[in-house]
């Protein structure tokens, strides 16, 4: 059952991809950019295990200099940036 989950995940994902690499070049630049960065939003409300795992690493590497919220903008600003670059990579 796991590799069927495994399988359509995966189909489901090369989907999306393809779906991405037929819209993201034929928008404006400026629309490129919102879309990426409500995207960025959007995994970083969504990718609990990786909110999670970026919350820690930043408390282990500065300590107490963040407060929570802190943290949390920080890390949602790094998932915007990453969701960025990939749109840009479709997007040239």
């Amino acid at each position: 059952m796991r590799s069927l989950w495994k399988s359509l995940r995966h189909q489901l994902e090369w989907c999306g991809v393809r779906l991405l690499g037929l819209i993201i070049p034929s928008l404006p630049r400026p629309i490129a950019v919102q879309f990426g960065r409500f995207a960025g939003v959007l995994a970083a409300h969504l990718d609990l295990p990786g909110r999670r795992v970026a919350m820690s690493n930043l408390r282990a590497a500065f300590g107490d200099r963040f407060c929570d919220a802190d943290r949390a903008r920080i890390t949602r600003q790094s998932y915007q940036q990453f969701a960025g670059t990939m749109i840009d990579l479709f997007w040239n």
